[in-house]
């Protein structure tokens, strides 16, 4: 494996260890206007290279409106993680209104920021300038970047850690491999090198805390953490591989005061808890029996709630917010489309797609209860970054970029809860930036070189008027390109793989 995909598996670091895709239903006619329809864009650039990026499946963006991703620089990287163009990529920070560089780890090339806390600051991942000596990799550890310093949180005597999540408190939660070899490769699960084990970890005060196993399982990793200090993630229970998964069983936990606690599947062997919030709600995705597919599921107060789905036979939370509302993907009836759903109070809304598109997925949800994700053609390689909100429809965000910027949105991975919306956006040569849309209430962005005035065709493109959400079909290629980004996330889902 080239180590490229090992560093860029950690942007989805818990992007294995959670679920991607998106659901549907029908919408009642209502006029729609939006709680924001001025938007101040942001290119965000790159530190030299040709790319920039934002990380999915944690918390980028912070109350103050600071967002971390990473970028590449000009330095030719001989490990390649900026596959094909080879150069070093480094973390960095948006904050009043500039991009930072915020460097690695001494001796180390490449590194990625993953999220970043109230006060600023950065969870992530840095290589150490060293080498694993059994599979002659370059080593990268778990990094926090805060007061200036960058620091290395350090392993349990392995070569690999990674920090995917952080709160207020400062404690960071991830995956840190100890000297013990792995029979198993947790790490294959995780598309990260497991020569050693990999054990959820808690790094807190400068000492770190291995969180132990359930049951009998030997490996485990953590996705997140709630200011409560509550923790959560997947655990091996057990060390018999079942041959539907090539895995242990691997359940979903919460850890909490020193204890971890196993929240059950839902009737699989399969599944991980993706995200806590400060309610003590858990969301997470879970194989059904049979292990041929598998639900979002919510847990609450020892209750283990199937989601269910649009009508498909998959589908798999992504986010949550502090209100429990739950957001993902599932395919629609006969698995004829894959739709962004809202769980909330019980019913699954599809969020529909831009015009034209016909399937979507959704990707972030703020306490407002606004929605982004990415809406893309059911036949053709097309993708539209959107927000919906207040029952629809998608808003094709590209409506909000200044004419002549060369960059077409195609992605919106996460969405703060002061609206700011951060993304992914191509350019002509196949080059991608990272893109920030903040919130213009006062009327700021008139006198801004880098936003977009408000027209009355901008005021008329936001305001919809939704009846029902229409579905494309999806073509058997596009079907098997959306099993085959699902298998690379949950590997358990043996139904949806082809190899």
């Amino acid at each position: 494996m080239k180590y490229e995909k090992l560093l860029y598996a950690t942007v989805t670091t818990l992007g294995v260890l959670l679920a991607v895709l998106s659901i549907g239903t029908s919408l009642a006619a209502q006029e729609h206007k939006p709680k924001h329809s001025r938007y101040i864009f942001k290119d965000l650039g790159t530190f030299g290279g040709p790319h920039s990026s934002f990380n999915s499946g944690t918390s980028i963006i912070n109350r103050s409106g600071t967002a971390v991703g990473f970028a590449s620089t000009s330095t030719p990287d001989p490990a390649c993680f900026d596959f094909p163009n080879c150069f070093v990529v480094h973390a960095g920070k948006y904050e009043n209104d500039v991009f930072s560089d915020l460097g690695s780890l001494p001796g180390g090339a490449d590194s990625l920021a993953n999220a970043v806390n109230s006060s600023g600051a950065v969870a992530g991942v840095s290589g150490n300038g060293l080498i694993d000596p059994v599979t002659g990799l370059p080593a990268f550890v778990a990094t926090v970047w805060k007061n200036g310093r960058v620091i290395d949180l350090g392993t349990f005597g392995g070569s690999f850690s990674l920090a995917g999540a952080i709160n207020d408190r400062n404690q960071v939660v991830g995956f840190a491999e100890n000297n013990i070899p792995d029979p198993f490769n947790f790490g294959g699960i995780a598309g990260l090198p497991s020569p050693t084990q990999w054990r959820a970890t808690l790094w807190q005060n400068r000492k770190m805390q291995d969180l132990g196993t359930l049951g009998d399982g030997i490996e485990s990793g953590a996705t997140s953490v709630n200011e409560r200090g509550q923790i959560v993630g997947g655990s091996f229970t057990n060390s018999v591989v079942n041959p539907s998964t090539g895995f242990p069983t691997l359940a979903p936990f919460l850890w909490e005061d020193g204890l971890m606690r196993n929240l059950g599947t839902l009737g699989g062997v399969f599944g991980v808890a993706s995200v806590v919030n400060n309610r003590g709600q858990v969301t997470g995705t879970s194989n059904l029996p049979g292990d041929q597919t598998a639900h979002p599921f919510l847990w609450e107060r020892g209750r283990l709630r199937d989601l269910g789905t649009l009508g498909g036979s998959f589908g798999a939370a992504n986010w949550m917010n502090e209100n429990g509302e739950v957001i993902g993907g599932s395919f629609t009836a006969n698995d004829e489309a894959f739709d962004g759903f809202l769980w909330r109070n019980g019913v699954m809304t599809d969020v529909g797609s831009v015009a034209g598109d016909g399937c979507s997925n959704a990707n972030g949800i703020n306490s407002r209860g606004q929605v982004v994700g990415e809406s893309f053609s059911c036949s053709e390689d097309s993708h539209h970054a959107f927000l919906w909100e207040n029952g629809g429809p998608a808003i094709d965000l590209n409506i909000f970029v200044p004419p002549g910027s060369g960059l077409r949105l195609t992605e919106a991975q996460f969405i703060g809860d002061g609206g700011e919306i951060a993304g992914a956006a191509l350019l002509a040569n196949g080059d991608f930036h990272a893109f920030l849309l903040i919130p213009d209430d006062e009327g700021e962005a008139a006198n801004s070189e880098s936003a977009i005035p408000t027209t009355e065709a901008d005021v008329a493109a936001v305001k919809q008027t939704p009846t029902q959400v229409t579905h494309g079909k999806l073509t058997p290629e596009k079907l098997a390109a959306l099993r085959a980004r699902v298998a690379h996330r949950l590997p358990g889902l043996t139904a949806l793989r082809r190899d």
